[in-house]
């Protein structure tokens, strides 16, 4: 089937639509025979709501499959330009570190020289001028880098963290106690009525 929209057909899915929700608003409950009616209704909904998705799905999936397939084409190109730049970016980075350490222990030779007094203070001001400061950035061809320094968060006692920082895992903690039946302190098991349409 095509996978544009055909106007007529998207009309009958809106007609359909509009006209359940019409009942569903209007609908009111009062004896076993209108109990009866809306279980109609919630099967009318249902099947409307798998012919929609099945609808769906028909046009969707081999543009899912297409946009797999052009991922998959150039994921390994991507990840091999990722692996490149950290290794440039590494190595820059060893170098800045390296660099900035030997001036600071220049500039503490220095400091320790003028303060021994086998130094001259304006001889030392020379020198550090001379010495500079470590390199923050390149400029090639091609443009400019730098280094910056960013700040970052990391835990290192995890049971330090207050309360307010930590987030339940539903997911998991229903799958503990509903498939494996554990025991998990703070949570209870309760029960919900829904209705289910066959």
């Amino acid at each position: 089937m095509t996978t544009e929209i055909i106007p007529k057909e998207i009309n009958v899915y809106k007609k359909e639509v509009a006209d359940i929700k019409t009942q569903a608003s209007a609908l009111v409950i009062h004896s076993q025979e209108d109990m009866d009616k809306s279980a109609d209704l919630l099967l009318r909904i249902k099947k409307a709501n798998k012919m929609i998705t099945a609808r769906k799905e028909e046009m969707t999936r081999p543009l899912m499959t297409s946009l797999s397939s052009i991922r998959d084409f150039f994921k390994p190109l991507e990840l091999g330009f990722a692996d490149a730049e950290k290794q440039v970016k590494a190595v820059q980075l060893a170098y800045v570190v390296e660099e900035d350490a030997r001036v600071e222990k220049e500039k503490a030779r220095i400091a320790a020289r003028v303060e021994k007094g086998t130094m001259r203070a304006d001889t030392a001001v020379g020198k550090l001028d001379d010495l500079g400061d470590a390199p923050k950035s390149g400029t090639g061809e091609l443009g400019r880098v730098s280094t910056r320094t960013v700040r970052k968060v990391r835990i290192v006692d995890e049971f330090s963290i207050p309360r307010e920082y930590l987030v339940p895992d539903l997911a998991k903690i229903t799958k503990a106690i509903l498939q494996e039946n554990a025991v998990v302190a703070g949570v209870e098991v309760y029960e919900e009525k829904q209705m289910v349409a066959r």
